[in-house]
């Protein structure tokens, strides 16, 4: 199935005019404000425009293919879609104007206003990017109003009345939230040119806001599409979806917006959110109901406070700082006030509460559990001490192949003592495993040459058994062999990395296997859960 790239190359060449606006025009159009359109749209109040075909000349004389790469957004196509938006008959005429893009240490907020060739316009709000601000305005409209949604009433207030057509109004991510708050909270005589409201993917609102007068006025415009495992768009209060859309993708990725599946000149609809959406999704609702709007506030201060405590303004920031930033992150956090460190125990709560349908016996017995546990500690021992790692896990390696051939030996000595049958190949295989093992332990040199091998030819053994398993996972219908084949591809590439570089000193690549180790072995638990889970309900 297609996405929006494809719907725009197979109707590209169709006009407004020729082919009315649709559900997939809005989702394009309130991805194409993701794009950081600085000096190439006039700005709010200028008075001028530009056509998207003259934009996106502009953009990609600004911007190169390595500063594109090093952009800081939250989807990487964009800017890529810009491109084919300028290459259509459709919307390649469309003007766009009145841009605003603020950041600072309150709010992050964009905006920008396309007019169509059907005589209409759109008005398209930025979602949430990578900034610590935009993520921690994200959780506050949990409690309260934000200067972002205050932001939106005003840009309709001042964008509206200067023109006398009919507008869209949307946005995907917080950019829906923003477009519904904006319509619902401006002035009577703007609503009235208001056509619809498309609220992609966007979170709740606090339950004052469902029950007012205001948002009444303007519910029956909202048209909210959500995707099927969604967890942003199902964040805080919501109306029901009018919408529940099939993507490409893979859990919580799914609201990329780039993944969602087209056919013709709609979305795919599902009847329903995934099981494992709703579960995901009771614990939030569980664990947001029990913190009161207090606890909320004092819980979102501090959080993002710790996560902005080493100087970060992004997201990317505090996890390239590796093991030292998230040590600065946590104590900044361990140093937090008592209320939020209730909200955390009330999250744990409602994992407790949700979890008790587990069957943790069965779970145990099946030895799934414990082996992914190890993983996952394995690949937090590799991020706790990247330049020990390697080392550590050689020495272990050869140590259990000297401890099981000198165990053999002893065995195969009492066979032979009890002149048992001993077979020849074993007498001599394992003595010269042990001696080999037992020089690899001694000589520092040699162990040091070992170490990267032994690593590369675990991870490409690992590639194969999850690409084995994700070859019977499609052949039965399985909804997580894609997680499995992208898992073999990663496992794959790092052991050819530690194949080709053979050095045990690569701090760098020990943290990335150490985190596909801690991503795939939390993953394979909260799978292993699920399923479980999932069977104990069919019984």
């Amino acid at each position: 199935m297609g996405n929006i790239v494809s719907y725009l190359r197979w109707r590209g060449d169709l006009s407004l005019e020729q082919y009315p606006f649709n559900e997939v025009d809005n989702l394009v159009l309130s991805t194409l404000a993701y794009v950081n359109l600085t000096d190439v749209v006039p700005v709010q109040g200028q008075g001028t425009s530009v056509t998207i075909c003259e934009a996106a000349e502009i953009y990609f004389e600004k911007h190169d293919d390595a500063e594109l790469a090093s952009l800081k957004s939250t989807f990487i196509a964009p800017p890529i879609l810009l491109k084919d938006i300028a290459a259509t008959n459709r919307f390649c005429n469309a003007r766009l104007s009145e841009y605003v893009d603020v950041i600072n240490e309150a709010t992050q907020f964009a905006a920008l206003t396309i007019s169509l060739d059907d005589n209409t316009y759109y008005i398209a709000f930025r979602g949430t990017d990578t900034t610590i601000v935009g993520w921690r305005e994200d959780f506050q409209m949990s409690f309260q109003t934000v200067p972002a949604q205050k932001m939106a009433v005003g840009y309709l207030e001042a964008v509206i009345p200067d023109h006398e057509q009919c507008f869209r109004i949307g946005g995907h991510s917080k950019g829906g939230n923003l477009a519904v708050y904006a319509a619902a909270q401006c002035k009577d005589n703007i609503k009235g040119q208001i056509m619809a409201v498309y609220d992609n993917d966007g979170p709740g609102f606090s339950s004052d806001v469902l029950t007012s007068t205001e948002y009444q006025s303007i519910q029956s415009k909202i048209i909210r599409i959500i995707p099927e495992f969604s967890v942003v768009g199902m964040l805080f209060e919501h109306n029901p979806p009018h919408k529940i859309i099939a993507s490409s993708a893979v859990g919580i990725m799914q609201h990329d917006p780039m993944t969602w599946e087209i056919s013709g000149d709609s979305f795919i609809a599902k009847d329903e959110l995934t099981p494992r959406c709703r579960f995901l999704n009771q614990i939030f609702d569980t664990w947001i109901e029990s913190a009161d709007a207090p606890h909320r506030e004092r819980f979102t201060k501090d959080f993002f406070d710790a996560l902005g405590a080493g100087g970060a303004t992004h997201m990317a920031q505090v996890a390239n700082g590796g093991m030292n930033g998230f040590e600065t992150v946590l104590t900044a956090f361990i140093k937090s006030d008592a209320k939020t460190k209730n909200v955390v125990g009330k999250f744990f709560q409602a994992l407790a509460f949700n979890f008790r349908k587990i069957n943790l016996l069965e779970l145990i017995k099946s030895k799934v559990l414990l082996r992914n546990i190890g993983v996952a500690l394995l690949g937090l021992f590799f991020l706790c001490v990247p330049e020990f790692a390697l080392r550590v896990l050689g020495m272990e390696f050869f140590a259990v192949i000297f401890c099981f051939s000198s165990y053999k030996l002893i065995r195969y000595g009492i066979m032979w003592r009890k002149k048992q049958p001993v077979k020849l190949y074993r007498v001599i295989l394992f003595p010269l495993a042990a001696i080999i093992a037992l020089i690899f332990l001694t000589e520092a040199t040699v162990l040091s040459v070992s170490e990267s091998f032994i690593l590369g030819a675990l991870l490409v053994a690992n590639a194969y058994m999850v690409f084995v398993r994700a070859v019977k996972g499609l052949k039965k219908g399985d909804r997580f062999w894609p997680f499995d084949a992208v898992s073999s591809i990663i496992s794959l590439l790092l052991g050819i990395v530690s194949f080709v570089t053979m050095d045990s000193q690569m701090a760098g690549y020990i943290t990335y296997v150490g985190l596909y180790l801690l991503a795939t072995g939390i993953s394979e638990i909260a799978v292993s859960i699920y399923n479980n889970i999932q069977n104990n309900d069919e019984q």
